[in-house]
């Protein structure tokens, strides 16, 4: 193919209201930048004020459910301790000698009223508790006038 002619083309373009634009823009995202993170900081600050108060509020929560399943437990042992005749801190203790061995508290006041039974039975001359008091050399009238806890000891 033959070349006819050369064409030399020089362009030229103002580029100042771009570069100007430009640095204007730079700007504009640095400040949007700053302000975004700053945003941020504060959200993440509200976030972990959040997440400690839940935590506290959780807390509460369990001190609380805690603390009502320790007042029925209390509850319960008043009861139990007015049917059995048997101070409180009497049973308290039955009871947690009674934990060790792996008794519930149904199965020591359980314990305890057959005890008590047996007991009254001798001091009548019938039952099976008369021989095991003489072998253990131990009076039913003496029992019964005993309080429950003390017939223990």
């Amino acid at each position: 193919m033959a070349n006819i002619a050369t064409l030399a083309v020089q362009l030229t373009a103002k580029t100042g209201r771009f570069s100007s634009g430009m640095k204007n823009a730079t700007k504009d995202v640095s400040i949007f930048s700053k302000a975004t993170s700053l945003v941020s900081g504060r959200l993440l600050a509200m976030a972990g004020s959040a997440a400690a108060a839940g935590a506290a509020y959780l807390g509460a929560r369990a001190t609380m459910r805690r603390l009502s399943e320790s007042m029925e437990e209390i509850d319960k042992l008043a009861k139990t301790s007015d049917a059995l005749g048997i101070q409180m801190q009497h049973l308290t203790r039955l009871e947690h000698a009674g934990n060790l061995a792996g008794l519930t508290l149904e199965d020591l006041t359980n314990s305890l009223r057959y005890m008590e039974r047996n007991v009254a039975d001798a001091f009548q001359g019938v039952g099976e508790a008369q021989g095991a008091l003489k072998l253990l050399n131990l009076s039913a009238a003496g029992l019964m006038r005993l309080p429950v806890e003390n017939q223990l000891t």
